[in-house]
């Protein structure tokens, strides 16, 4: 049995194998050698083109291309987090925070906050924030539990432009709703902004001079005492920290003691140094638009988003010989043979089985190939078939022939060690 991958919030793969035959084609490769999920690629394109296995391993992707890896030698992955931090002086907060936004069923923020119960009124100045994304957000926020899902409602100034939102989250872990105002009140920073607490009834306003007020969104919503109160932030972009600017914040009038407010961040990704190593894994059904992040990984992940995928299979040929390799991917793919990289393909090609031809050489004997596939939401999956019938491959039914180097380094050799899967 093979044990059981961890999931991190960051993801590689590396696949590739065999199934059933189809008319005037070799089978499906659906038996690879896949390295453990990592997850964090920050796009489509930035998946692809980056060397994640270098960063991993020490080694070029090239470099591993030419041979399977030793599943006893492991490679480490420190990944940043996107912690945040609160700065405060003489009346002014300055914030920093990642996270991927505040919307959806779940938060990715900076909160910092005091409890309080009743009625209530909370006032800041938006003196500035960075334009991570045109929705990268600060303001006041009323909140039920500093649980990523938990009701909030929200009096928002966007990075973009400064322009005045409100925002709410109506039942735990539901879906966000949102309400911009008229187009005769666009504004920009500073800005004030307020929420104002009535039992169940919530008011959101703002101001250009902190005087003359405009409201913007009633909300009733019955949430229970104590309620968090205070800031928020986010850069709405994953990895990437914003920079945010407040002052003149009260609460009923009165400048909290920093001393009794609470900074934390909520829903964003921490720190953390990894292990990953190399085992061989199956794909049951190459039918499944999924068949990489459902099937392969028991259908555990919850964030479909940005994930790169790398499997290795050893291709036997007969006879030197140029045939068609027909790769299907979501999204993008690379393809290695004999350490050399022949196939870029762009673009998801619509379908699980729908596959891309493209021409390859292989040589007698043992070819090692490698394929990447950089993912960035939504269903993901890898198939490949060459037209030659004449073809087998390693691994199968559990086992990975290693490709052993030999004088001259670089060069393949043609003896095989089994190694049994664990």
């Amino acid at each position: 049995m093979l044990k059981r991958f961890s999931f991190s919030i960051f993801t590689i793969l590396i696949l590739l194998t065999i199934t059933s035959i189809a008319f005037g084609q070799g089978p499906w490769i659906t038996e690879w050698y896949a390295l453990d999920p990592v997850k964090g690629t920050a796009g489509i394109e930035n998946g692809r083109v980056t060397d994640w296995l270098k960063e991993i391993f020490g080694k070029t992707e090239s470099e591993i291309a030419l041979r399977a890896p030793d599943p006893s030698i492991k490679g480490k992955r420190t990944i940043k987090g996107e912690e945040g931090s609160t700065d405060y002086a003489n009346g002014k907060y300055t914030l920093k925070a990642g996270g991927a936004d505040i919307w959806g069923t779940a938060d990715a923020f900076r909160f910092v906050y005091k409890k309080i119960s009743g009625d209530f009124e909370i006032i800041l100045k938006a003196e500035s924030l960075d334009k991570t994304n045109d929705w990268s957000k600060i303001g006041p926020m009323v909140r039920q539990s500093n649980a990523p899902g938990s009701q909030y409602l929200f009096m928002l100034a966007r990075g973009a432009d400064g322009n005045k939102y409100f925002q709410e989250r109506m039942a735990e872990n539901g879906s966000a709703t949102g309400n911009g105002g008229s187009a005769e009140d666009q504004t920009k920073f500073p800005i004030w902004l307020k929420i104002k607490r009535s039992g169940n009834n919530f008011l959101g306003s703002w101001s250009l001079d902190g005087k003359a007020w405009k409201d913007l969104n009633t909300t009733t919503l019955a949430l229970k005492d104590p309620v968090l109160v205070g800031i928020a932030i986010t850069s709405h972009s994953s990895g990437v920290i914003a920079t945010g600017v407040v002052t003149n914040l009260t609460i009923n009038g009165v400048e909290p003691n920093f001393a009794d407010m609470t900074s934390e961040d909520i829903g964003i990704i921490k720190s953390t140094t990894e292990e990953l190593g190399w085992a061989v894994r199956k794909i049951t059904d190459v039918n499944d638009s999924n068949n990489i992040s459902y099937q392969i990984y028991e259908k555990k992940w919850g964030d479909m988003s940005n994930f790169v995928f790398y499997g290795i299979v050893g291709v036997i040929s007969p006879k030197d010989q140029e045939t068609n390799l027909n790769l299907a991917q979501d999204d993008d793919a690379r393809v290695w043979i004999g350490g050399k990289m022949v196939i870029e393909s762009i673009g998801w090609t619509g379908g699980a089985t729908t596959t891309k031809p493209f021409k390859v050489q292989l040589k007698k004997g043992m070819n090692a190939m490698m394929v990447k596939v950089a993912e960035g939401g939504g269903g993901d999956y890898v198939n490949a078939r060459f037209d030659a019938t004449d073809l087998t491959f390693t691994p199968k039914d559990g086992v990975f022939n290693y490709l052993t180097s030999v004088s001259p380094a670089g060069k393949l050799s043609s003896t095989w060690g089994d190694i049994k899967k664990k």
